[in-house]
């Protein structure tokens, strides 16, 4: 599909027929360009994107038919969000990439200075009414925190509604740390 200056291909919205292959190749073509993604060797995208573009869960992003932009996401349910952030195998997170409605964000991969028009490509198109999730990491801290987004239809009350029905499963060590701490 045509939006403004970009061709997008979301299979999920709309099937617009890529193969799988170019697919793979636009996709592996962003990560090595990423300076955050080029350090996975290549033979782990077989496991890592594959699944993703096979179950159609992908958005695929072209400027004058060249790759800008690529995300992975999964509808995790709370079980299936939990064994993620506890860092659980993707074969096994992959398996369950459409068991609720618990959507998370893995790969967000935007090599080029638009990273800001494909945010708002994103809240305003993919995922206009939904809430999201992705872990962000910190390389220079250390450390992953969790963003939370919420597409351009929905009100701040209607996100905070679904934020509290939907709270974050943490994984249950870190769950009674940080109750132990309170």
């Amino acid at each position: 599909m045509k939006i403004g200056k970009y061709t997008v291909y979301a299979p999920f919205l709309a099937d617009d027929k890529p193969s799988e292959a170019e697919i793979w190749g636009a996709s592996v073509w962003l990560w090595m360009l990423s300076p955050r993604h080029s350090k996975t060797p290549l033979r782990a995208l077989g496991k890592l994107l594959l699944p993703l573009i096979k179950q159609k869960q992908y958005v695929l992003v072209l400027e004058n038919s060249q790759p800008c932009f690529f995300l992975s996401w999964g509808a995790l349910s709370a079980e299936t969000e939990q064994r993620y952030l506890a860092g659980c195998d993707e074969s096994e997170l992959y398996q369950q990439l459409r068991s609720g409605n618990r959507i998370w964000l893995f790969d967000w991969i935007a090599p080029s200075d638009e990273e800001n028009e494909m945010a708002e490509l994103i809240m305003s198109t993919i995922f206009p009414d939904q809430c999201f999730r992705m872990l962000r990491l910190n390389e220079s801290e250390k450390s992953i925190r969790i963003i939370e987004f919420k597409g351009h239809k929905l009100s701040e009350k209607q996100a905070a509604e679904w934020r509290a029905a939907h709270p974050v499963m943490y994984p249950q060590k870190a769950q009674q740390n940080s109750q132990e701490q309170k």
